[in-house]
């Protein structure tokens, strides 16, 4: 599965994808990300899953394609 993160002020991460044992995954099921890196972002990020309709309209906002994948 790949997957960007978009940050509040509108940067954005490049795609990741994850792998067995799919711990991106397992997080995401289970309502929350937790980003691991080296800068300010670090940390746990609660989320709620959106219908496709609504999902749809914030792809088309943050201008987030299949070629960003």
């Amino acid at each position: 599965m790949w997957y960007i993160v978009v940050w509040a002020d509108g940067s954005r991460e490049r795609s990741t994808e994850d792998y067995p044992p799919w711990s991106a995954v397992k997080e995401m099921q289970d309502g929350y990300l937790e980003w691991i890196s080296t800068d300010a972002h670090r940390g746990r990020y609660d989320f709620h899953w959106l219908d496709g309709h609504a999902a749809g309209l914030v792809r088309e906002r943050l201008k987030i394609s299949a070629e960003d994948f």
